[in-house]
């Protein structure tokens, strides 16, 4: 093999579907090339080396080669981090993979990915640890990941007047609204100040201090509503 081809980079396994007898092929999220597709040959067998890198979670140092059209192979590969934790706990389980199935359904394949990847890698390490309600750690992550794709919501002030007095966030004009400007929105969604304040700390802070807020449940319940409007309106 010609070593000038080969890649090296970092990966998380979004998916993994059996390709012949002993391949699978995987779909990965890495920083510098994006979402990409990638056999690992041979990884279906039980002492096989790749067999630790092949599965969804796993986090790995990787070498690759491009074979033809857009598809990779995996020359080898060092785990940094399987998240085992999430396998045994169905709690935690259920919440990393609806945030594996976000990343894998709205990254474009070959897109430079930095910021989503560090913002899912410390998602499922938040998830693995159950340092922090799993439930708000999701919506946190989904939210974060619209903006980081494109599509972030005005929160500063109302879109109307500037007025800081938020009742609800305005559907129609992607930002949050005061009373008087919202009176005659129809595609208003009403929220409560601790839901407005934390829409307005997700969206504007770093990656790093993102997850560093408590809110109670039911300001939990209405941002899941609150997303599960904004995305199918921003991605669908």
């Amino acid at each position: 093999m010609d070593t000038r081809k080969l890649v090296k980079t970092k990966g998380i396994v979004l998916a993994e579907t059996n390709f012949s007898e002993a391949d699978k092929m995987l779909t990965i999220l890495t920083p510098d090339l994006g979402k990409i597709s990638c056999v690992a040959k041979g990884a279906r067998r039980l002492h096989n080396k790749l067999m630790p890198t092949s599965q969804v979670f796993a986090f790995s140092d990787l070498v690759l080669y491009r074979g033809n059209g857009e598809t990779y192979y995996i020359n080898s590969a060092e785990l940094i981090d399987a998240f085992y934790s999430l396998r045994v706990d169905y709690d935690k389980l259920n919440p990393a993979m609806d945030c594996i199935s976000f990343a894998k359904k709205n990254i474009q394949e070959n897109q430079s990915s930095l910021p989503i990847l560090k913002l899912l890698l410390n998602t499922i390490y938040l998830l693995s640890t159950g340092e922090k309600d799993s439930e708000l750690v999701k919506s946190v992550y989904e939210l974060k990941g619209v903006c980081l794709l494109g599509y972030t919501p005005r929160v500063n002030g109302c879109v109307e007047c500037g007025s800081k007095e938020i009742v609800g966030f305005s559907m129609k004009n992607n930002g949050m609204v005061c009373k008087n400007c919202g009176i005659i929105d129809k595609s208003l969604i009403s929220l409560k100040p601790g839901t407005v304040s934390a829409i307005h700390y997700i969206v504007n802070s770093d990656l790093k201090k993102l997850f560093s807020f408590n809110v109670t449940e039911d300001i939990i319940k209405e941002l899941q509503l609150f997303n599960k409007v904004y995305m199918k309106e921003k991605l669908e």
